[in-house]
């Protein structure tokens, strides 16, 4: 038993570490975005956003302000996590509704990309709705450009998914070390049950 305590203690620990170092680094990562949100120009300041899970919300309201549709500006805002985009969403505007909704697809065709990837990206234009998709466009280009050149979304170093592995592994053991004990202990039990229960020799011998 003193030997399973021990065990259980070496592998709760080395969760508790790794667990501990994983923390350390998205602590870190969001106190860089922080640091780049902090040295912006005033004008751009209230632009972004950084939500609790470190998602960060590019509004492009005022850095696609001379960009027109059809009838106006065409704002976004951009969601990144850890460098890659996580979702798109068009913003209120004055473009006309049912053209609009026909843009609305696009914005998926950059989600799950990398920054890099999102700006390399070449989105088709929408059929009688160029102007508004033109403009889309334009939107995406100059606020990945802006997550790109402040570096408001850092991927995180690839030794954080190498411990986010490791805790995984180590997790799976101690559970799997935990059953393995389990059932040895109920082995043992059982066994020693057993024999309580046989009768010894000398019991047999004097029942004749």
């Amino acid at each position: 038993m003193i030997r399973f305590e021990r065990t259980l203690l070496l592998l709760i620990g080395f969760l508790m570490i790794f667990a501990l170092t994983l923390k350390g680094v998205r602590k870190s990562n969001r106190a860089n975005v922080l640091g780049n949100i902090a040295a912006f120009d005033s004008t751009y300041v209230d632009d972004v956003r950084l939500l609790k899970n470190d998602t960060v919300v590019i509004n492009t309201t005022r850095l696609g302000a001379e960009v027109v549709g059809y009838n106006d500006i065409v704002p976004l805002e951009i969601y990144l996590l850890h460098g890659e985009v996580v979702r798109v969403e068009a913003l209120e505007n004055e473009e006309t509704p049912r053209f609009m909704k026909r843009t609305l697809p696009m914005l998926s065709a950059w989600e799950g990309k990398t920054i890099q990837e999102a700006i390399d990206t070449q989105v088709d234009g929408v059929t009688k709705a160029t102007f508004t998709s033109n403009a889309i466009k334009q939107n995406m280009a100059l606020g990945l450009e802006f997550a790109r050149e402040h570096k408001l979304s850092p991927p995180l170093p690839a030794s954080y998914y190498l411990l986010d592995a490791l805790v995984i592994v180590i997790a799976l053991l101690t559970i799997l070390f935990v059953i393995l004990e389990c059932v040895r202990q109920y082995k043992m039990k059982k066994h020693h049950k057993q024999r309580r229960e046989q009768p010894t020799s000398q019991g047999d011998a004097g029942t004749f």
